[in-house]
């Protein structure tokens, strides 16, 4: 889509301009000496806060991994960003020695490394802390191999670096800063469960009703779910976090500026990560082809289908998988005119062909493309979240009946909590927990 990459282009010229203008204006305001001086200060601060968290922490080491499972058309293998965090005083030192080497398309080079990194530090210390990175890499240190994942050896592709790899850079440190910050009373509550593991990519190109051409990317995985933290629920939709300014579109804006028609958005239950706090619930979407007889090709691109990028903390589970399904021929148009909008995959018809993490497909007028994205991981064992909680998870539609008695233990009557077969109910799951643990043990 060489129009589409040209934009790209021009949109960072346009922005390094702005900033080279800014910081001329700036120069001529208050002068070179005193710009660099707020320039030093403002790293200074930064770092003298990150040390200050830092210093309350015991010394310690912290692994964090985060798979993908396809690497390029046809691959059936899993390909892990593994990294160990040292703590020593206030000093960070990651180390991602025993990364899977680059492959296909998903690796990041170095830069990607050094962002993925820095986000995560923010993300989990630095919400209270001017985010002047060159004053918080003063207290971090990295070991990376040439020709991994995240640092990859000219000329291994790297297009789509920061939704594959550079990604998961970020899930893989966060969870390293997450069980340190657990480890210590005074940053417990900067320990957060992974929230989405990834962007789910969909792009849909044709020939609209005027017979123009066009093309348009579903940013609607934007409205992810969070991840859960110490001591409260991840955010329903809430967003990415490694992209706070993102939006999640209106519904309305992409039917009008494509030829397309959802028959659903909505928000999926049990889709956030079971734990004592609940990981936020992410949706899903189901659009057809609208005013145009011609096939739609499509991109699919995201990981997390066969693998959680999502994982819980300190006993939480992780929120759901990704899935993007294309159901063929379906009868949604005979539907639509006799006054029904169907609600499910199964109401459609049709023939399912559930899409792989990489893929170039093309949406007929009669198919119907549905995709889920991913939540948020839980915090803490499912078993201690309150049954009234509970209960209210799945008045909301946050949490299905069947996930409430047979997960979290809570078994309702007429939606309220019924406690002592709630209790008998966890007793059981405790105990099925420690014959599967014995039988592992003995295998």
């Amino acid at each position: 889509m060489p129009q589409i990459v040209a934009l790209d282009l021009r949109a960072k010229i346009g922005a390094n301009k702005v900033g080279h203008e800014r910081l001329e204006e700036l120069l001529a305001k208050y002068g070179a000496e005193s710009v660099k001086a707020a320039m030093y200060r403002q790293m200074d601060d930064a770092e003298s806060k990150l040390r200050a968290k830092l210093e309350r922490v015991a010394d310690g080491r912290w692994t964090g991994r985060c798979d993908q499972e396809q690497s390029h058309t046809g691959d059936r293998g899993i390909h892990t960003i593994t990294v160990t965090l040292t703590k020593t005083g206030s000093d960070l030192h990651f180390d991602f020695t025993g990364t899977s080497p680059q492959a296909g398309m998903i690796n990041c080079p170095y830069s990607g490394l050094h962002g993925g990194l820095i986000a995560g530090v923010i993300l989990n210390l630095c919400a209270d802390i001017p985010w002047a990175t060159g004053g918080l890499w003063r207290c971090i240190s990295v070991a990376s191999q040439p020709g991994t994942l995240n640092n990859a050896d000219f000329p291994s592709a790297v297009g789509k670096a920061s939704v594959a790899s550079g990604f998961s850079t970020i899930n893989a440190v966060e969870q390293c800063l997450s069980q340190m910050a657990d480890s210590s009373d005074a940053l417990q509550d900067h320990t957060y469960a992974n929230g989405c593991g990834t962007w789910d990519l969909c792009v849909l190109s044709g020939l609209d009703q005027h017979g123009n051409p066009f093309t348009t990317m579903l940013t609607d995985a934007m409205g992810a779910g969070c991840g859960a933290a110490m001591n409260r629920d991840g955010v329903d939709t809430g967003g990415i976090l490694g992209m706070p300014m993102g939006r999640m579109p209106d519904v309305e804006m992409t039917e009008f500026s494509a030829p397309l028609l959802y028959l659903w958005r909505r928000e999926e239950p049990d889709s956030g990560g079971p734990g004592k706090f609940r990981g936020g619930v992410t949706a899903s979407l189901a659009l057809i082809p609208h005013d145009t007889e011609v096939p739609m090709a499509q991109v699919i691109s995201g990981a997390g289908k066969a693998v959680s990028q999502n994982i819980g903390a300190v006993g939480g589970y992780p929120g759901n998988s990704q899935l993007d399904v294309a159901v063929r021929n379906a009868d949604v148009r005979r539907l639509l005119a006799a006054g029904t909008i169907p609600s499910s995959i199964e109401e459609m018809g049709g023939v399912q062909e559930i899409l792989s993490c990489e893929e170039e497909a093309v949406l007929g007028p009669n198919d119907v493309h549905v995709m889920f994205w991913q939540g948020g991981g839980g915090y803490g064992d499912p078993l201690l979240r309150r049954p009234d909680k509970v209960a209210t998870d799945v008045v909301e539609m946050r949490v299905s009946e069947s996930s409430a008695r047979n997960i979290y233990g809570v078994v309702l009557r007429d939606l309220a909590v019924d406690e002592p077969a709630t209790e008998a109910q966890r007793a059981d799951i405790r105990s099925s927990r420690r014959e599967f643990a014995s039988n592992q043990e003995v295998n």
